[in-house]
């Protein structure tokens, strides 16, 4: 699945540029946000965003708030979210992952990841 577009919302930089190096080498377009400001500014004036992968913990507004948000634009409200974060707060989230789809544990397994993702989207289409 070649040109998909991918909104990545991460606030450590390291993280967010092996996960933008991951998938563009993919072929995919990624939409990079710092935090889940930016992350909704981004969302409001694309309209082709495919999968929206966001960290939880980040200044200004974390994910959870950004991807609620975002559940409520019309145009996104089935986009498949997917949360990545620190073990302790995926424990702390257990049975509780609304409005993401699934949460993912750092480290990130990319090829689980990547497999996720694409699962995501044949089920969406």
């Amino acid at each position: 699945m070649v040109g998909k577009k991918i909104l990545l919302v991460e606030d450590d930089e390291i993280i967010r540029m092996v996960l933008d190096n991951f998938f563009r080498k993919a072929g995919w377009k990624t939409y990079l946000a710092g935090n889940g400001l930016e992350g909704l500014e981004l969302v409001s004036s694309k309209d082709d965003i495919e999968v929206i992968i966001t960290d939880i913990m980040m200044p200004l507004m974390d994910g959870k708030t950004m991807s609620g948000k975002i559940r409520e634009i019309p145009h996104y409200n089935t986009t498949p979210i997917l949360a990545i974060t620190a073990g302790n707060m995926a424990k702390e989230m257990e049975g509780d992952f609304y409005p993401f789809d699934v949460i993912f544990e750092k480290p990130i397994q990319l090829k689980h990841l990547h497999s996720s993702i694409l699962s995501f989207l044949s089920n969406k289409n």
